[in-house]
């Protein structure tokens, strides 16, 4: 038997970018957003244990800061397999092949990888 409405699911895509270095070295990296529509939750997975301070999270949109994306990744709880989401401070619109940059600054230790996400739910 067929669903009566669309499955939540099937409104909602993510998109990925992975960097090597979070701390002293900070990396940015960068994704494709996969369809139009409105970016619903950003997210980061630490590969390693930050040191000293929180890693600011600056996310650009084709370019451009977009600051009702930005967020942190806290020292306080830093380990590998830390997750941290945040939900836009404001209404992202994006459309299909949009790019997106993550750029982390602030905190320390070397080699800490990240990979970090977007959810968009579709217009």
């Amino acid at each position: 038997m067929a669903l009566p409405i669309i499955h939540p699911m099937l409104k909602e895509k993510h998109a990925t970018a992975s960097t090597t270095s979070i701390g002293g070295t900070p990396l940015a990296c960068y994704a494709r957003v996969p369809m139009k529509g409105r970016i619903s939750q950003v997210w980061a997975i630490a590969q390693g244990a930050i040191t000293t301070a929180d890693a600011t999270i600056t996310v650009a949109l084709n370019g451009t800061t977009n600051t009702a994306l930005a967020g942190t990744i806290p020292v306080a709880s830093a380990a590998a397999g830390q997750v941290v989401s945040w939900i836009p401070t404001s209404p992202v619109y994006v459309s299909e092949n949009d790019y997106i940059t993550f750029t982390p600054s602030g905190a320390s230790g070397s080699s800490i990888g990240c990979q970090f996400g977007i959810d968009v739910q579709a217009a």
